[in-house]
């Protein structure tokens, strides 16, 4: 009699449910980029930064929000005001900070009562501040980026009666565009000497004091710069001795109480720039003459 052959065993053991399936990629969802409601999901605006995770959009009704706003190791975060949003900080000393973040956008914020900065971008990179207004007193600034910080963008804001300085710049490739500084006491727009390499570009500057002060390492672009005097003392000054290599390009200066361009430093290289009016010089170089003036218009020279 014929004997029926054993039935031949699988490698490996018995079948499995991997074995009997095709076989398929099983890869884990990526969390999705959420949106947040302040006061719908949150009640305050900290609330719904602290809960934020990357690539998240905080958007916030129309109101006034007590407290100041701490941004803080935080990437592709979105903070935007829907409607008049003012961040009542409460004598703290600053009222919105950004530190140690990437690729952040603050857009359409009111802040006030801050004692020392309205804004303050801290060794962060890739942040934008857009369309944001800082009123009421700042002892050191209303909107400041530190020496740690690279591409930062100021982009359409309004600076409105600080004691102080406009806005501070101190670090490296920034962008400060069509901004409007009105009311600040010191110096509107200052680059501090741990700068270089920044863009300052069709901003408006109501003088009080001085205009806009370029003191860093060198590099930095001025392009479409307006500054109007109100009972100030100078336009645009170079104070650094260090500030050199930097490009002024068809600024202009008009009814300066005292000077209109103030260069105390050299080589730096001015096209199309004009002055005329003021109550000195129209043009103080008190370089050796080692500046390079291309295509200017410059009244009284000393």
């Amino acid at each position: 009699m014929a004997r029926r052959a054993a039935p031949r065993r699988l490698l490996g053991g018995p079948p499995t449910l991997s074995r009997c399936l095709p076989a398929v990629l099983v890869l884990a969802p990526l969390a999705a980029a959420g949106t947040l409601h302040v006061p719908g999901d949150f009640e305050t605006i900290q609330a719904a930064v602290n809960a934020a995770l990357e690539g998240d959009t905080i958007l916030v009704a129309k109101g006034d929000y007590p407290g100041a706003v701490i941004i803080d190791g935080l990437s592709g975060l979105v903070l935007r005001a829907k409607g008049r949003v003012t961040i009542q900080a409460g004598s703290a000393l600053v009222g919105l900070r950004i530190e140690d973040s990437s690729q952040v956008e603050v857009s359409g914020f009111r802040v006030e009562d801050a004692t020392e900065m309205g804004i303050f971008v801290r060794t962060s990179s890739d942040v934008t501040v857009r369309k944001c207004t800082v009123t009421e007193d700042c002892s050191v600034a209303a909107i400041a980026i530190d020496q740690g910080t690279r591409v930062c963008e100021l982009l359409r804001n309004v600076i409105e009666g600080t004691s102080t300085d406009g806005i501070v710049l101190k670090g490296t490739g920034n962008l400060v565009e069509c901004n409007d500084v009105i009311g600040a006491l010191g110096t509107r727009l200052l680059e501090s000497a741990e700068s270089s390499a920044n863009v300052l570009s069709r901003n408006l500057v109501l003088v009080a004091h001085v205009g806009i002060e370029i003191g860093g390492d060198g590099g930095t672009s001025l392009d479409h710069n307006r500054v109007i005097d109100v009972n100030g003392r100078r336009r645009y000054v170079t104070s650094d001795v260090d500030a050199t290599g930097n490009q002024f390009t068809a600024c202009k200066a008009s009814k300066c109480l005292q000077v209109g361009f103030g260069v105390k430093s050299a080589p730096n290289t001015f096209t199309e720039c004009k002055a005329k009016g003021s109550g000195g010089f129209d043009l103080a170089d008190t370089s050796l003459g080692l500046n390079s003036c291309q295509d200017c218009s410059f009244g009284m020279e000393g």
